[in-house]
Formats: C-alpha cells, sequence, structure tokens
C-alpha cells in the first residue's frame, strides 16, 4: 500500500512497483499501482537491462537500490522513451 500514500500524502498522480523479472530481456513486470494509469503501466516496454530500455526510472532505481521520483514525466528526459 506504499503506492497509494506516496499518491495521497505526496501529491503525486501515479505510483507503481515493479518486480525484476531474471528473464533474458530483464524485464520489470508492474505488481502494485495507485491514482491515475488509464492503460499506461500494461503499454510500456520496461527493463533493468544496462541497455536504452534499462535506462528509465525503473531500470534505473532497481540496478542503483534507490527509489526514483518525478514531478513532472513529460519534463523529464529520463521519461523520453515512455512518453
Amino acid at each position: 500500500m506504499r503506492s497509494v500514500a506516496i499518491v495521497e500524502a505526496g501529491g503525486y498522480r501515479m505510483s507503481w512497483v515493479g518486480y525484476a523479472e531474471d528473464d533474458r530481456e530483464k524485464s520489470i513486470r508492474p505488481v502494485a499501482k495507485a491514482g491515475f494509469d488509464d492503460g499506461y503501466l500494461e503499454k510500456l516496454k520496461i527493463s533493468w537491462a544496462d541497455n536504452e530500455l534499462g535506462q528509465g526510472p525503473g531500470g534505473t532505481a532497481i540496478r542503483t537500490g534507490r527509489p526514483f521520483t518525478t514531478r513532472n514525466m513529460q519534463s523529464d528526459s529520463r521519461f523520453k522513451l515512455w512518453y
């Protein structure tokens, strides 16, 4: 329920938590979400691999072990592949 707390208390529009799969693509599977989504997470191709798809917020968070936040993903260059 941390995603709900982040959205409600932090004032974020959306929050989600992903699971790092141990597959060939090193994919990240969304397992919890809160806030506005409108199908966004189901459309994502995200990875924690050390390649272009893994350089976004999800892959970076998994590789570094640190959470990732942003107030405006459209102005954050780390989101350029996902909007």
